[in-house]
C-alpha cells in the first residue's frame, strides 16, 4: 500500500506529532483571499488532527497564538520575514506556499537549520502578472497603464523569481491545482507532479431564522484586473434583457469603494439593480450563497478559487470562465457551467439558463454538493499532507544520513 510504503498509517495522527510551521505573507482574518484561506483550511485540520502547527505570516490579529505575525503588511513580510526564523528551530517540516519569504528561506538554509522544506505553488505568479492588462469594453478604459504596467512587468517579474529561487533551494514542491502545476513546471513535469486540492470543513446547515432577500447573481472577491469585475455590468445587463428583474449582488467591497464600477452600473442604468454588501468576514458569506441562484466568476486567471467551493458546498451553482483551475472544479454542464473568457453574454445566457429552469437549478445544487464532499473534504486535505510531509521527511533523513527529524510520540 502506497500508505505504508510513506510510513504512514490511519492512526498517525493520533500516535505522533509532526510539528509543521506555514510561512505565508497573508492570512485570515487580516486579509481574505485565496492562498490564506486555503493555509487556513490545512492549518486548521492539522490541529485538529492533534499534530502541532503554526502559521508565520503577515498582520495585525494577536488572538490566535498559533498564528505568529512577524510583519504588519505582506510588503513587510517580504522584507522583514526573516524574523521569523527562531519559530522555525524546533520544527520537523516548514511549508513554504510561494516564495515571498525567500529571505526566511535562505536563512534557514545558512543556518542549517534541520527542518524539511516543502514549497507549494496556488498559481504561476509570472502568468497572474499578464492578467492585468487594461481593457476597453464598449469604449470605457478600465485599469491604470501605469500602474498596472508596473504590477504585470516588475511586481510579476520578481514574484516569479522569487518563486524559481525558492524552489532550487526546497527539498520538495507541490501545487494546489494540475493547472498550477503545468504552468509552473510545463506540461510534461506536470504529469508527475504533486498535486493536493484544497479541502473544507463541513458546515451545519445554516439555522437564521430569515435568509437575506434573493438575488439571481452573486459575485464573492476582489476587484483587480485578474478577476474582471468590470464585466459586471454587462452581465447584468444581458441577464435582465431576457430575467427584467434580475439583479446582483456584490459581496467584497461597498460602492464609494469602487467608483469606477459603480459607474459603469450607473451608465448602464442599472444602479437599482445591484446590491453592495461591502467587505465581509468569511463566516458571514456562506448566507450569501443560499440565498442566491448563481454565482458568477468571470476571472481571467486562477488558481484554484476556494469561492467556487465554498458555493458549491453550499449548494449553489457556478458559472466561470474556462480558465486555469476552474475546469478542474466545475463540470460543465454538470454541477454549473463553463464559459469562454472576456463573454459577458455568454456568462448572462448560461446564468439564465440556471434562473430559469428550477429543475436544472436543483439537478446542478445536488451535484455540486457531491463533488465537493468526494473530492474536496478537510479530512483529504490533511491526510494527503501527512502522507507528503512523511515523505519528504523521509526523504530528507536519507539524503543527509542523520537520525531523522523530531518526532515527538
Amino acid at each position: 500500500m502506497a500508505d505504508q510504503a510513506l510510513g504512514y498509517t490511519e492512526g498517525m495522527r493520533d500516535k505522533q506529532q509532526l510539528k509543521i510551521a506555514h510561512v505565508v505573507p497573508y492570512f485570515p482574518p487580516d486579509r481574505v483571499g485565496g492562498v490564506g484561506e486555503i493555509v487556513d483550511h490545512l492549518h486548521r485540520g492539522l490541529l485538529q488532527a492533534k499534530h502541532d502547527s503554526i502559521v508565520v505570516t503577515a498582520g495585525s490579529s494577536r488572538n490566535d497564538p498559533t498564528v505568529r505575525r512577524v510583519a504588519a503588511s505582506p510588503l513587510g513580510f517580504v522584507t522583514g520575514c526573516w524574523r521569523g526564523n527562531n519559530l522555525l528551530r524546533d520544527r520537523d517540516l516548514v511549508h513554504f506556499h510561494h516564495g515571498d519569504a525567500i529571505a526566511l528561506l535562505a536563512l534557514m538554509r545558512l543556518r542549517r537549520l534541520h527542518a524539511s522544506v516543502l514549497v507549494s505553488f496556488h498559481v504561476d505568479s509570472w502568468l497572474m502578472g499578464r492578467s492585468l492588462r487594461p481593457q476597453t469594453i464598449e469604449g470605457c478604459r478600465v485599469g491604470r497603464p501605469a500602474t498596472d504596467w508596473f504590477q504585470r512587468n516588475l511586481v510579476a517579474g520578481c514574484h516569479s523569481l522569487v518563486d524559481r529561487l525558492a524552489r532550487r533551494l526546497a527539498d520538495h514542491e507541490s501545487f494546489f491545482s494540475h493547472s498550477a502545476a503545468r504552468d509552473v513546471v510545463g506540461t510534461k513535469r506536470a504529469a508527475s507532479a504533486t498535486v493536493i486540492y484544497d479541502g473544507l470543513p463541513n458546515i451545519d446547515e445554516f439555522t437564521v431564522s430569515s435568509l437575506p432577500e434573493a438575488t439571481e447573481l452573486l459575485y464573492v472577491g476582489t476587484f483587480g484586473l485578474r478577476k474582471r469585475a468590470h464585466l459586471l455590468p454587462f452581465v447584468l445587463r444581458e441577464t435582465q434583457r431576457s430575467l427584467p428583474g434580475a439583479r446582483l449582488r456584490i459581496v467584497g467591497a461597498a460602492r464609494e469603494d469602487q467608483r469606477q464600477l459603480a459607474s459603469l452600473f450607473d451608465s448602464l442604468g442599472l444602479e437599482k439593480s445591484v446590491i453592495w454588501e461591502g467587505r465581509l468576514r468569511s463566516d458571514q458569506i456562506p448566507v450569501f450563497y443560499r440565498a442566491s441562484q448563481t454565482l458568477l466568476v468571470p476571472s481571467a486567471y486562477e488558481g484554484l478559487p476556494t469561492v467556487i467551493l465554498e458555493a458549491m458546498r453550499s449548494g449553489l451553482p457556478c458559472v466561470a470562465t474556462r480558465v486555469s483551475g476552474n475546469p478542474e472544479v466545475v463540470e460543465d454542464g454538470g454541477n454549473g457551467f463553463l464559459v469562454e473568457l472576456d463573454r459577458p453574454n455568454e456568462m448572462a445566457a448560461q446564468a439564465v439558463a440556471i434562473a430559469a429552469n428550477p429543475e436544472l437549478r436543483e439537478r446542478m445544487s445536488r451535484a455540486a454538493r457531491a463533488t465537493v464532499a468526494r473530492k474536496f473534504g478537510l479530512t483529504r486535505l490533511v491526510d494527503e499532507h501527512l502522507e507528503l510531509y512523511s515523505r519528504v521527511l523521509e526523504t530528507t533523513r536519507k539524503s543527509s544520513g542523520a537520525g531523522g527529524a523530531h518526532i515527538a510520540c
